[in-house]
Parts: C-alpha cells; sequence; structure tokens
C-alpha cells in the first residue's frame, strides 16, 4: 500500500509507477527489484519537475546539492564535471558552488587543484 503523497515529488513518483504498471512495460534492469523501480520512478519525477521549472521543496543534500543545481542552465554540476579528469572537475565543482556555498574558499580551492593539474601536465 502506498502512503498518501507528502509531495509534489511524490505525486510525480507515483504516477510514474503507475504509468509503468499500466503499460505493462518491464524496465530491464529491474528484475523484480523493487529499490531499483522506485529509484527509477523518482529519477523520472525529478526530470519532469525540473523540466517544469518546479522545485520539489527540501533540498536534497546527497545527490541533489542546492549549491550544484542552481545553476541559471538547469545543467547540473556533476552532469559536466563527470566528463573530466578528477584535477580538473574538482576546480570545476568549486568554481560552480563558490557563489552558493563558501565563497573564497572555494575559489582557492579550484586553484590548487588547477596548479596540481598544471604540475601534472607539465611532467607528461
Amino acid at each position: 500500500m502506498i502512503d498518501t503523497p507528502k509531495t509534489i515529488r511524490d505525486e510525480f513518483a507515483i504516477a510514474v509507477l503507475q504509468g509503468i504498471y499500466a503499460s505493462g512495460i518491464l524496465l530491464p534492469e529491474s528484475g523484480d527489484n523493487a529499490d531499483f523501480i522506485a529509484r527509477y520512478c523518482y529519477f523520472q519525477a525529478d526530470a519532469m519537475l525540473k523540466a517544469r521549472g518546479v522545485s520539489h521543496g527540501a533540498d536534497d543534500k546527497v545527490n541533489h546539492p542546492k549549491h550544484y543545481t542552481q545553476h541559471p542552465s538547469g545543467v547540473e554540476c556533476i552532469q559536466v564535471t563527470e566528463h573530466m579528469n578528477f584535477n580538473l572537475g574538482n576546480a570545476v565543482k568549486y568554481l560552480w558552488r563558490a557563489d552558493h556555498k563558501n565563497g573564497v574558499e572555494d575559489l582557492k580551492k579550484a586553484v590548487w587543484y588547477i596548479q596540481r593539474e598544471i604540475a601534472r601536465k607539465s611532467n607528461e
């Protein structure tokens, strides 16, 4: 039994789940894994809410912290940095969040990672 939805995010996730069951779609990666299906439903709910410019409320400090999701482009920091090496990805991460989290401290951390990358490239 599903509890009464507490947030619009819950409502969207339940709608995704109902759509999956109504269509008879079996998610290939899921098997009988209820946890996978629940995560999939919330992932889809988040995408639908983001596409509509709707905030679903609470700051998800683990999966989608606000200081990484507030860019005006709508792009989340990790969507960019996961395509970079460690040093450059971390530099971009600290630049990305500097205005929303630790300011000058984050800028100094970005410089530190850039200097490490320069040293690494210089030794190649």
